[in-house]
């Protein structure tokens, strides 16, 4: 009966990873390599449980289950410093080395239980675990440190991220135990199994703003490269998103620009070529948006017109009033009126 329990979850798992697959690629808009590290932390949990439902090697099963968890520490990592790491890619590469050497010495040798070679397996294993875990504890003392809480989504970045943490930590338990009590094989593929729904169910209600990110950079047609060399999109793309720089209503391209560190043309033509928007208008479209937000947030219901107005960064009622008709049209108070 366990045995069809578990063979629903594989394919519950490999059906909503393969939709949500094509979810990431379709309405994604973060910097690639935020979006490729979650596709493929989603296509190792496809490829992992669809492994599984076809019988296929269990060095494609092992090595999905690890990738899942060494993607998912850079995700989280990647999310609250806005770039990779060194240390932790040579630290992730030597761990799946290690890993590799287990995962074929077990497949080609077959070392007998007490030997040499047995001895040495267990302890790499134990020692590659350990190393994840050493892995995460660095990333999650940055997520600790990283995040500003004046930034209106902080609390929301935190509360999914320490979710994201907690089930970092069962898989990464659950892995150790494999090692130390290799006869609760059968009860840890099933804790994977739902670690794995939660993750894939976890990033379809991922927080709204990580898809909120409008640049479209094209490098093959009208991008030119001196604007890609001169202004960093990721900083970009951090203090104007993810740090709602937008919502501060004493901004200019001017001070913006020297916060980037960049001259103010270079700035302004960078963001028409990425947005076709001058930056006028592309702080009022996120403040509209940010605004929508905050309505349909419970947190700020009981806030006037002008208040969430001065939250979102508009000056003024007149200048809301007038950005929300060109951007979003109707108005803003029959907005609020909707979600009371």
């Amino acid at each position: 009966m366990l045995e069809i329990y578990q063979s629903h979850l594989y394919f519950a798992n490999a059906l909503i990873a393969l939709v949500l697959l094509f979810e990431l690629v379709i309405n994604f808009k973060k910097p690639l390599t935020l979006k490729l590290l979650f596709l493929g932390f989603i296509g190792s949990i496809f490829i992992h449980n669809l492994a599984y439902l076809l019988s296929l090697d269990f060095i494609i099963r092992e090595i999905c289950r690890v990738l899942i968890i060494l993607i998912g520490i850079h995700i989280i990592y990647l999310l609250n410093d806005f770039k990779l790491n060194k240390n932790l890619i040579v630290l992730t590469l030597f761990s799946l080395i290690l890993f590799v050497f287990n995962l074929v010495t077990a497949k080609l040798i077959q070392p007998v239980n007490g030997d040499l070679l047995f001895w040495v397996r267990r302890i790499n294993r134990i020692l590659n675990s350990l190393g994840i875990l050493a892995l995460f504890i660095i990333t999650f003392q940055k997520m600790f440190t990283s995040l500003d809480e004046k930034n209106q989504y902080s609390k929301k970045i935190k509360k999914w991220t320490k979710i994201t943490i907690t089930l970092v930590i069962i898989a990464i338990l659950n892995n150790l135990s494999i090692v130390l009590f290799p006869s609760g094989v059968f009860v840890s593929k099933i804790i994977s199994s739902l670690i794995q729904l939660t993750c894939c169910i976890l990033l379809v209600f991922r927080p709204p703003f990580l898809n909120r990110t409008e640049l479209s950079i094209s490098l093959g047609k009208g991008f030119r490269k001196t604007l890609e060399d001169e202004v960093n999109t990721d900083e970009f793309i951090k203090e104007f998103f993810t740090n709602t720089y937008y919502a501060n209503k004493e901004i200019t391209v001017d001070d913006f620009a020297l916060k980037l560190k960049v001259p103010t043309k270079t700035l302004n033509d960078f963001i028409y070529e990425t947005t076709k928007m001058n930056f006028t208008d592309l702080v009022n479209k996120n403040r509209v948006e940010f605004y929508i937000n905050l309505v349909s947030n419970k947190d700020h219901q009981q806030y006037s017109v002008e208040g969430l107005a001065e939250l979102a960064g508009f000056g003024s009622r007149q200048s809301l009033y007038r950005n929300f008709k060109k951007f979003h049209g109707g108005s803003p108070s029959d907005l609020i009126r909707m979600y009371k």
